[in-house]
């Protein structure tokens, strides 16, 4: 099958979410949520109906995952994208979160959650960052010391999204000294004692609350370790792989509605005499604009196919990642200056888009260290 074409089935599923789209979040119900800072839990539970957050997990009769699930993510994290970057990447923490469950859970972690993240039941978030270590993330300096059945957690996390209303937190800590071989990654209900949340003032993603996490003496059981004792570093670099295929897609489709709204405008846009669209400037400019999304698509489908072999796609998911997040920023930034005044007012989405996008350059590694990366993968 060449990897640009569509099953009847994923055609099937890419129009069923753009139904699902048009029937439960019409234009403008997204800005509502957004300008209220509201997180749109009806719409998660709506979505969560649907069966869609299951499409990347074995099917629990048979154990057997579906042959095209890279590709079904795919679709269905950028149809969502097309109305809000936030509802994908609310979409991805089940979806994609689920997989490091999967793949490094205990056979007890597998049982019991697996099946709720299929479900809809519920919500993952991860949590990495700290003030000494970003875009350094093996400098995690936030300790776990064994105490018994227990470990106890000790630091501070920056910048985890939806952790506080989620489930469990995917949580990057230090069990040893080791800069690699000490990490060790935890699922932590974030209703422990000991941890206190305080929510950041952000620029844009303003329907999903991102956090500051303060951990003193929280107490968890042995049994929330996830891939065993200093197997961190490996755990949450299989996370990272899949977040980045994810938000690439969710970016391509957030990527897309941007371009779709401004060529609405310059079609209908009177300036001179005549619609804006017919003037060679903005012409260009919509074509480099489609092109960019046109691009970030395929490096996308890319890493899906990948994934639907069982392929290893470091490679592909961080080029995927960098090619759409920047994309959606030149889309964003592109669309804004298309619209003029009226695309830095409040009364049109792009500047959501404007907003939103420079948050793709920046989280789930950013630009700079995917390039790093690629360098790596090159041989470089």
């Amino acid at each position: 099958m060449n990897m640009f074409d569509a099953t009847d089935e994923e055609k099937d599923l890419r129009a069923a979410v753009r139904d699902f789209v048009r029937r439960e979040c019409p234009p403008g119900a997204w800005e509502e949520l957004d300008q209220s800072h509201t997180y749109p839990s009806e719409l998660m539970k709506k979505l969560a109906a649907t069966g869609w957050m299951g499409v990347a997990f074995p099917d629990p009769d048979t154990g057997e995952r579906h042959g095209r699930w890279g590709s079904m993510l795919g679709i269905v994290t950028e149809e969502l994208g097309k109305v809000s970057y936030s509802l994908a990447s609310n979409y991805m923490k089940v979806a994609g979160y689920g997989e490091t469950i999967l793949h490094h859970g205990s056979d007890a972690q597998r049982e019991t959650i697996v099946p709720r993240l299929a479900d809809g039941e519920l919500l993952l978030a991860i949590s990495i960052s700290e003030p000494g270590a970003g875009s350094d993330a093996a400098a995690v300096a936030t300790r776990a010391v064994r105490d018994g059945d227990h470990y106890v957690l000790n630091g501070t996390k920056h910048f985890s999204t939806c952790s506080a209303i989620a489930d469990y937190i995917i949580l990057l800590a230090r069990t040893g000294d080791d800069r690699y071989g000490g990490l060790s990654v935890f699922l932590v209900p974030p209703g422990t004692e000991g941890i206190t949340f305080t929510e950041m003032n952000k620029m844009g993603i303003w329907t999903n609350p991102t956090y500051n996490i303060t951990l003193d003496n929280a107490r968890i059981p042995a049994s929330a370790l996830l891939g065993g004792e200093g197997q961190g570093w490996k755990v949450i670099t299989h996370s990272l792989d899949i977040e980045r295929f994810s938000l690439a897609a969710a970016y391509t489709g957030a990527a897309q509605s941007a371009y779709d709204y401004a060529a609405d405008y310059a079609r209908t846009r009177e300036q001179f005499g005549k619609p804006i669209g017919k003037f060679q400037v903005v012409q260009h400019k919509l074509v480099d604009m489609h092109l960019a999304v046109d691009h970030a698509r395929l490096v996308t489908q890319r890493a899906a196919e990948l994934l639907n072999r069982g392929v290893p796609c470091r490679r592909e998911a961080s080029t995927a990642k960098l090619v759409a997040s920047e994309a959606y920023m030149k889309v964003a930034n592109d669309g804004l200056q298309i619209l003029g005044g009226l695309g830095y007012t409040m009364e049109s989405p792009m500047q959501r888009h404007f907003r939103d996008a420079k948050l793709g350059e920046i989280g789930g590694g950013s630009s700079e260290i995917q390039r790093n990366i690629l360098a790596r993968e090159l041989g470089l």
